[in-house]
């Protein structure tokens, strides 16, 4: 069960109002790579696009990832001018990926630094989390085994290419980011992060 001491230990500020909608709606690798980036996307059948984005402190492949045209879900975030929205969260096994992206709603440059960090690095997405309502549990996204990886050792993707010069009008950034898997009879979690909570994502196989 998740207890309030844990909540702060890892700098989670999921109020008690937030905490009721997750409840409601839910019913080593080796370290090298770079921040995330769209490095690649093209059309493909059934209206779904190839993301290609990179994983900081992997030395695995990039994520390739067929994610649908649209956002399976979304809210608008506490940053001015911004969409959080989840594409793809993907089970393999042991594990699940998130593909997501900021969406551009305003009429000028929105940068992105440290609003979707955990406070222990800028310009990453390690304050990502997925949350099981059913069991109450949270999950975290996965660790480096190398403490001295940038980042504290997420794998997850950067935001330093965000910051500057920043996502322009009507654009989307897309990021990725690794999590243990909850149980296989979990279908559905709360997409958490430090600018808005997206409830009831399915997760795919």
């Amino acid at each position: 069960m998740l207890t309030p001491m844990r909540w702060a230990r890892r700098s989670l500020r999921l109020g008690a109002s937030a905490l009721a909608v997750v409840v409601a709606g839910s019913a080593g690798l080796a370290c090298s790579g770079s921040g995330s980036k769209k490095a690649k996307s093209t059309s493909s059948s059934g209206g779904a696009t190839t993301q290609t984005l990179r994983l900081r402190n992997t030395s695995a492949p990039p994520v390739v990832a067929q994610v649908p045209k649209e956002a399976v879900a979304s809210v608008p975030s506490s940053t001015s001018g911004l969409q959080f929205e989840v594409f793809l969260l993907k089970r393999a096994g042991s594990r699940v990926t998130l593909v997501g992206a900021l969406r551009n709603t305003s009429t000028s440059a929105v940068t992105v630094d440290d609003q979707l960090g955990d406070g222990r690095a800028v310009y990453d997405v390690s304050g990502l989390s997925l949350i099981d309502g059913v069991n109450l549990k949270q999950y975290q996204t996965l660790r480096s085994s190398n403490s001295s990886a940038p980042g504290d050792g997420c794998l997850c993707g950067g935001t330093a290419e965000a910051s500057l010069p920043g996502i322009q009008p009507g654009a989307r950034w897309f990021f990725a980011a690794l999590f243990p898997a909850p149980p296989p009879d979990i279908n559905t979690v709360a997409v958490y992060s430090p600018i808005g909570v997206i409830p009831s994502v399915p997760i795919t196989k």
